[in-house]
């Protein structure tokens, strides 16, 4: 991808966790991987079921599975195999990757930048709603980090997915929230963003269907842009 300098906008927030770095760096030795041992994409996509394992750490540690395996993708550099595994049709397996993925970005964003392209395109095409919680909350601290330039077709074909999701009744509360302010920080790129995202989300506060925490996020927007408008 290509960086700039432009600078991250000052109305959003980047999310944060505590960070997974906190934690041992031998995590594939607890995982019962020997040292130098690769871990193959088949391979963490089982630890993603291993409903024993899972019970052992939670047993054993004051932390979730899904923190361990996101420090086993940051140690291992099991990116690739961490985006494959959540294209999994086992919705299981899915979530647990985009989750433990999620956790990896959060310690070291520049490798998801780094392979935006891939993430963008599972962006645009998975159908696994948990997985599209998370993806949208990254997708949204992306382009708020502004490290890299996303490509004009590129950046046109997520805003249309973003606009999708946001208007499909059937779509979870948190997705539509961090589409809405993806697209809050893509208006300045995209002329027909700029034109259409006050008229949608006003009438998405106006539907029946508009939760308290909807209304409340949509609000929000709408300051903002009448703020920015003036």
């Amino acid at each position: 991808m290509y960086y700039s300098g432009n600078k991250p906008s000052q109305t959003g927030k980047p999310y944060r966790h505590r960070s997974i770095t906190d934690y041992p760096p031998d995590i594939a030795l607890q995982f019962g991987f020997g040292p130098g041992t690769p871990i193959t994409a088949a391979e963490l996509k089982a630890l993603m079921t291993d409903e024993r394992l899972k019970a052992l750490f939670d047993e054993r540690r004051p932390i979730g599975l899904n923190d361990l395996l996101g420090l086993l993708i940051l140690s291992e550099g099991l990116w690739d195999e961490a985006l494959d595994a959540a294209r999994d049709t086992n919705p299981q397996i899915a979530f647990r990757a985009a989750w433990a993925l999620e956790r990896a970005y959060d310690a070291a964003p520049a490798e998801i930048e780094r392979r935006f392209v891939r993430f963008a395109h599972d962006f645009l095409t998975n159908k696994n709603g948990s997985v599209l919680r998370i993806y949208a909350k990254m997708l949204y601290d992306i382009i708020l980090r502004s490290n890299i330039i996303i490509q004009g077709e590129m950046m046109e074909a997520i805003a249309t997915r973003c606009f999708d999701l946001l208007i499909d009744p059937r779509i979870k509360v948190a997705v539509k929230i961090w589409c809405a302010e993806s697209l809050y920080m893509l208006r300045d790129q995209i002329g027909w963003v700029d034109e259409h995202l006050e008229p949608v989300i006003r009438q998405l506060v106006e539907s029946p269907e508009c939760t308290a925490g909807l209304l409340n996020r949509y609000s929000k927007i709408l300051l903002r842009l009448q703020r920015n408008s003036r």
